[in-house]
């Protein structure tokens, strides 16, 4: 186990549905696979994360822990005041680089190489980035989407980064486990769904059978439904089934990262993502959540941007299969990204 000592990290969210958000403060412990299910859970929340790419969970070994939006407020100015924002790079990925990857995925899946990739991209928004800024931004996503996991999240590591994810990854309370499987994207201004996105949230629901039929549990799924954020709407369900506590980390690590921002089969598209898609993910398409000994609420990170001094890098993806139209992607992937940007 290794703590971080670089700075001091800060964190506030606010779970879905909750009224008033949390902050807390302290160092950066990282689980590895091997020792994360053997550090101590106690009743207090855990705030805990991992990036797209890395096989570590991080987690606070929490210092401070304060509620509500004043004490809260307050803590972010405080926390800024001794460390401050540094600048990041403002990577914007271009239409003709984007549409190039998804003709060249689309090609291998027509190919029988696969089943889906989800090809992503990135957004900036330069300007200068204070405390004010974020507290007026942070509590605007809180007001607009109430039912999201809405975080602000300063890593020594992974960096600052903001978001309000509507995917649950796994959920747990005494026992019983519930899994959210959200993939398949429309506007509002779009026509009803076909069959490419009714492909891409059933593949992720096959994935999400299959590796819970591989600890010996048969889940059962909810009829497939529609969930609104904003100006766009996906195909959801949910997988119910018991689990013991001591098999939840082993459990996320098979579902992470889902088709929903990986693609399926889940090693051949991570592989062909991390050797082509020309920019590190960060935290987005990871997960962040909390837990104690009776209870876990993981969501997976999306609608989100990575927080520099000069401004925002913004990320957003889409599925891509054989039947995805590349302007009709890059019009999702734009459509995502105003969930936040229009907050910023």
């Amino acid at each position: 186990m290794e703590t971080a000592n670089i700075q001091q990290a800060m964190a506030i969210y606010r779970l879905s549905d909750a009224l008033i958000p949390t902050a807390v403060v302290g160092n950066v412990v990282l689980l590895t696979p091997e020792n994360e299910d053997v550090i101590p859970i106690n009743d207090q929340l855990q705030l805990c994360w991992s990036s797209f790419e890395s096989q570590c969970v991080s987690r606070f070994d929490v210092h401070k822990s304060l509620k509500g939006w004043e004490l809260c407020g307050q803590q972010l100015y405080t926390y800024l005041a001794r460390n401050s924002l540094s600048p990041i790079e403002l990577s914007t990925t271009t239409k003709v680089d984007f549409m190039d990857e998804v003709n060249a995925i689309k090609s291998m899946i027509i190919d029988k190489q696969g089943k889906k990739i989800v090809a992503a991209r990135t957004s900036s928004i330069e300007k200068r980035v204070h405390a004010d800024t974020l507290w007026d931004s942070y509590k605007a996503l809180c007001n607009q989407y109430p039912k999201a996991f809405v975080f602000m999240l300063f890593d020594p590591i992974q960096g600052s980064w903001m978001g309000a994810t509507p995917e649950r990854l796994i959920s747990w309370d005494q026992g019983d486990a519930r899994i959210m499987s959200l993939a398949g994207t429309l506007t509002q201004a779009q026509s009803d769904w076909t069959g490419k996105e009714r492909n891409e949230q059933s593949v992720t629901s096959r994935f999400i059978r299959e590796k819970v039929l591989e600890l010996g549990i048969e889940p059962n799924e909810t009829e497939v439904k529609e969930l609104k954020m904003g100006n766009i709407r996906h195909l959801v369900s949910d997988w119910y089934f018991p689990l013991e506590r001591t098999r939840l980390h082993g459990l996320i690590n098979r579902l992470h990262p889902t088709p929903a921002v990986g693609g399926y089969p889940q090693e051949w598209a991570v592989d062909w993502i991390l050797n082509h898609e020309g920019f590190d993910r960060g935290l987005y398409a990871g997960f962040i959540g909390v837990e104690t000994a009776n209870f876990a609420s993981y969501h997976v990170v999306l609608r989100c941007c990575e927080i520099g001094s000069n401004g925002f890098v913004m990320f957003a993806g889409c599925g891509v299969n054989a039947d995805s139209d590349p302007e009709t992607e890059w019009e999702e992937t734009s459509a995502k990204m105003q969930l936040i940007s229009a907050y910023l």
